[in-house]
C-alpha cells in the first residue's frame, strides 16, 4: 500500500493575498487622510473668514467712533502697527503719497479688539489709503477715493490710485 505523501506548497497564494488586503488598506487609509485633509482646511477657511469679519467688525465701529475719539470727522482708520506689537506706528508716514503696510492694530485702545491671527497664527496684515488714515488731512465722504496702488505679484498693475478710478473693481 503505496501512501499519498502530502503536497508541498510554498505559500505563493498567501503572499498575493496580503499584498492585495495591504493594498485595499491603503487605499481606504487614503481615502480617509484625504477627508481629514479636506476638514482641516475647511475648518481653517471657517476660522479665517471668522477673524477677518471680526476684523472688519472692529474697524468700522472705529470709523463710527472716530469723531467722538478726535473731533476730526468720521470715516477714519487707524494706521498699521509696523513693529508687530499691535500699536499703531509712524502716523507721519501713514499720511504718504500711497497710504502704509504693516499689522492689524489690534491693540489701539479705541480699536475694542485682541490679538487676532489666522489659522497659521500669524497676525493680519492691514494697510490703510493715507486718504482715510487718522492723519489724514482730507475731508471723507462718499465721493472720497483711496490712494492705494495695487499689483500683482508679476507687477502687473491691479488698481492705479494715481489715475482717480476709485475703489479696484471686484473680481468675478
Amino acid at each position: 500500500m503505496k501512501r499519498n505523501s502530502p503536497t508541498r506548497q510554498s505559500g505563493y497564494a498567501l503572499i498575493l493575498m496580503v499584498l492585495a488586503l495591504m493594498g485595499v488598506g491603503g487605499i481606504v487609509v487614503a481615502g480617509f487622510t484625504q477627508e481629514a485633509r479636506k476638514e482641516l482646511e475647511h475648518q481653517r477657511y471657517l476660522h479665517n473668514e471668522r477673524v477677518l469679519k471680526e476684523a472688519k467688525q472692529a474697524l468700522l465701529q472705529y470709523t463710527y467712533n472716530y469723531p467722538v475719539t478726535a473731533g476730526n470727522g468720521p470715516g477714519r482708520l487707524p494706521c498699521p502697527d509696523t513693529d508687530d506689537d499691535g500699536i499703531p506706528n509712524a502716523t507721519a508716514l501713514c499720511g504718504g503719497a500711497n497710504g502704509i503696510v504693516g499689522r492689524f492694530p489690534w491693540a489701539e485702545p479705541e480699536m475694542n479688539f485682541y490679538d487676532a491671527r489666522d489659522a497659521s497664527g500669524q497676525r493680519l496684515w492691514y494697510a490703510v489709503s493715507s486718504r482715510f488714515a487718522n492723519s489724514g488731512a482730507v475731508t471723507i465722504n462718499s465721493g472720497t477715493q483711496g490712494s492705494i496702488t495695487i499689483q500683482d505679484r508679476s507687477g502687473a498693475l491691479l488698481h492705479d490710485a494715481t489715475a482717480g478710478s476709485g475703489v479696484p473693481p471686484k473680481k468675478t
